[in-house]
C-alpha cells in the first residue's frame, strides 16, 4: 500500500519481480549427454559457480534440454539480461513449463515493453486452469490503468488464490469504490495475506474512519504484517499525534519497511527538523519507493534550492527517462542564474 496520505493506489511491476526458480517439467531430450550436462550445471548452481552454471546451462540447452533453459532464463534475468532470459525461457514456457510462462510473461510485461505478448501468455495458462495466470493478468491490467478488465480476470481467481483479493482490493480503491475495496481487504485478512490489515486500514483511513483504522493499522503491527507500520504512522499523523507518528515510522523503518517518504513528510513539516527530512527523502530514493524523488524536489523547490533540484531532477531523468511530470517540473523552475 502507498504511504502517502492522498491519491490512487501504484500499480507497477510485482515489488519481487525475483524469477521463479524451481520446474518439474520433465527435460525435452533424456538423452545422457544433455542429462549429464544437466547435473554439471546444477553442481555448479549449488556450489555458487554461477559462471560455470550458466555455460553449462547453455550447452545443455542447446541441445534440447527444456530444465536446462529455464535454468538458464532465471540466471539471465537475475542478472538484468532481459531480452538473452527471454529467450532462454521461451522453449521451456512452449513445452508446457507454467513457472517459464510467468517468469517469461513477466519479462515481456515489465522489462521489454511487449505486455500484449504478456497478455496473451497469461491468458492461455490461466484457461489452463492455472490461477496464477488471472492473478498476474489482473495485476499487469492494472498497470496499465485497465482497472475495469482487471476487476473481472482477478474474480475469477478469488475462490483460489487468496492473493487475488488483495490485488482487487487495489484496484477497488483505484476506482474510489473503498467500501468495496475494504470488503475485499477484510478477506485477505481472514485468509492471512501479508499486507491485508495495512490494506484495511488504509481504506478505513480513506473513509474518514480514523479511529477503526489506527485499531486496524495497531493490530496489523502486532501480526507483524508487512507495511502496518507504515500505514499507522500516516493514520497518526492524520489524528494530529506528530510524535506518536515518528515513533511508529522509527519502529517501521528498524522492521525494514519502506516509510521513508511518509516520515520525510512529518518531518517537513516539524520545525526544526528540516535536514532530517532532506536525510529521510534521500533514503527513500535510495531504497525505490515510489515518488520519492519527486517528493524531495517539491521539498527543495519551497525552501528556494532550485539548483539543488535541477541537479536531482537529472539524476531522476537518468533513471526514469520517461517521467513527464519530472520534464514538467524541470520547465516550470526558473532559468539558472
Amino acid at each position: 500500500m502507498p504511504l502517502s496520505t492522498g491519491g490512487s493506489p501504484r500499480f507497477r511491476k510485482p515489488d519481487s519481480i525475483e524469477p521463479v526458480k524451481t520446474t518439474d517439467t520433465p527435460p525435452a531430450d533424456p538423452s545422457p549427454a544433455a542429462e549429464e550436462l544437466l547435473r554439471l550445471a546444477v553442481d555448479a548452481h549449488e556450489s555458487g559457480d554461477i559462471a560455470a552454471a550458466e555455460a553449462a546451462y547453455r550447452d545443455a540447452a542447446e541441445a534440447g534440454n527444456v530444465v536446462a533453459a529455464f535454468q538458464l532464463g532465471v540466471i539471465l534475468q537475475t542478472r538484468g539480461s532481459y531480452e538473452l532470459a527471454a529467450a532462454a525461457y521461451a522453449p521451456a514456457a512452449a513445452s508446457g513449463d507454467t513457472e517459464a510462462v510467468l517468469n517469461l510473461a513477466i519479462l515481456l510485461a515489465y522489462e521489454l515493453g511487449r505486455p500484449d505478448e504478456a497478455i496473451a501468455l497469461l491468458r492461455e495458462l490461466a484457461l489452463l486452469g492455472d490461477v496464477r495466470g488471472w492473478l498476474e493478468l489482473g495485476m499487469l491490467y492494472a498497470h496499465q490503468g485497465g482497472f475495469t478488465e482487471a476487476e473481472t480476470v482477478l474474480r475469477n481467481a478469488l475462490d483460489d488464490e487468496p492473493r487475488a483479493h488483495m490485488a482487487l482490493g487495489s484496484v477497488l480503491s483505484a476506482m474510489d469504490r473503498h467500501e468495496d475495496a475494504l470488503t475485499s481487504y477484510r478477506a485477505a485478512v481472514a485468509q492471512a495475506v501479508d499486507g491485508a490489515w495495512s490494506g484495511v486500514a488504509w481504506e478505513l483511513m480513506r473513509l474518514g474512519r480514523l479511529e477503526a483504522a489506527e485499531d486496524a493499522a495497531t493490530r496489523g503491527v502486532a501480526a507483524q504484517d508487512p507495511g502496518a507500520g507504515g500505514v499507522l504512522g500516516v493514520i497518526l499523523r492524520q489524528r494530529g499525534r506528530s510524535d506518536e507518528a515518528a515513533a511508529a515510522f522509527e519502529a517501521a523503518l528498524e522492521r525494514g519497511e519502506p516509510a521513508w517518504l511518509a516520515y520525510g513528510d512529518l518531518l517537513a513539516e516539524s520545525e526544526g527538523r528540516e535536514d532530517a527530512a532532506e536525510a529521510a527523502y534521500a533514503q527513500a530514493i535510495k531504497h525505490g519507493e515510489a515518488d520519492a524523488g519527486t517528493a524531495l524536489v517539491k521539498f527543495l523547490v519551497e525552501r528556494g534550492r532550485e539548483d539543488d533540484v535541477r541537479d536531482l531532477i537529472a539524476d531522476q531523468l537518468a533513471l526514469r527517462p520517461d517521467d513527464e511530470g519530472l520534464r514538467r517540473l524541470l520547465e516550470s523552475l526558473p532559468p539558472a542564474a
